[in-house]
């Protein structure tokens, strides 16, 4: 047992300096041996001299400093900083997708990958619209089985649900499986989908994550590699409104100046303007056209004009039309 704890106090003491130090506190020699002692170690002041060296030559970045009348020790430095920390935990809390018990198990542990100093920076209290709900928690069971799958470059198999008037799920084909080549996953509108090749119906098709039940890995190769491999994913969530598959489709649109930002923001910087007068402006962008997109247009107030194609005008109408019943 001696034995093993003299090999274990290099671990106490890189776990005590990652727990107790960071760039604005130190520990002093007398507290390490103290720390070590209550941990049924043998603490010889030379001996933890050495085991420091030991660590600054495996990269960690221990540094001592006199202050006052003592000299302290410190971890100057680690993988995260502190404001990459609360970055984390700011974007796991306002996740909608990641359920409130899941949310205080990754905050949890984010918090250890910091000293107990920061980790109380760390608990900030952050007001947030919260609508996840209880069957989310499947969602991190089905990333890794969709992950697992892509990297075996094999299909995946599942059951795909909606919900009912009566707030009960109601599975597609009648309970049918699907079969997929799973390809990428993509977060839009705090939503986690999964971007796949459908090689029934050939074409590529975008599933919610949270609706997908019984993931089973199938030992069949994917297929479908050239139609994804066109697809910008970090573009593909502004041509699909509201993550709805279907062909992609030129679109004219003719937009007031002061949504520039937001037409940006929405299409990106490469989105050529064509100015028409001093007040507007015009784009074509591909998109796939849903009721989203109709719904975002008018959404704007004016503000954006569905221009061309002529047919898509009319859909939209005809969505107005039905909403307000005409």
């Amino acid at each position: 047992m001696m034995k093993f704890m003299k090999k274990a106090k290099l671990l106490y003491l890189k776990k005590f300096l990652f727990e107790n130090t960071d760039e604005e506190n130190g520990v002093t020699m007398q507290q390490i041996c103290d720390y070590l002692r209550d941990n049924d170690i043998s603490a010889e002041r030379k001996s933890i001299y050495s085991d420091i060296d030991i660590l600054r030559k495996l990269g960690f970045d221990i540094i001592s400093y006199r202050e006052g009348n003592g000299r302290y020790y410190k971890l100057a430095s680690r993988d995260f900083e502190l404001s990459e920390l609360k970055l984390l935990i700011d974007s796991v809390r306002y996740s909608q997708f990641i359920t409130p018990n899941k949310k205080e198990k990754l905050v949890e542990k984010i918090s250890k990958l910091t000293s107990i100093h920061n980790a109380t920076e760390l608990n900030r209290q952050v007001s947030i619209s919260n609508h996840s709900d209880k069957w989310n928690e499947s969602i991190f069971y089905n990333v890794d089985s969709i992950y697992r799958a892509i990297n075996k470059n094999k299909k995946i198999a599942f059951h795909y649900f909606s919900w009912n008037q009566f707030k009960e799920k109601h599975f597609k084909g009648n309970k049918a499986l699907f079969s997929v080549s799973p390809f990428k996953l993509i977060i839009n509108d705090e939503k986690y989908y999964l971007l796949a090749y459908d090689d029934y119906q050939l074409k590529i098709k975008t599933y919610r994550i949270d609706r997908m039940k019984n993931i089973e890995i199938m030992d069949r190769d994917r297929i479908g590699h050239d139609f994804i491999n066109k697809i910008d994913a970090e573009h593909y969530t502004a041509k699909v409104f509201g993550m709805f598959g279907g062909e992609e489709r030129n679109v004219k649109l003719r937009c007031k100046n002061e949504l520039a930002g937001m037409i940006i923001d929405k299409f990106g910087m490469d989105t050529h303007f064509s100015l028409v007068d001093e007040d507007k402006f015009e784009i074509i962008v591909k998109i796939v056209p849903s009721h989203v997109f109709y719904g975002w247009v008018l959404g704007t107030a004016g503000g954006v004009e569905l221009i061309e194609p002529r047919e898509l005008k009319k859909e939209m109408i005809k969505m107005v039309g039905d909403v307000i019943g005409c």
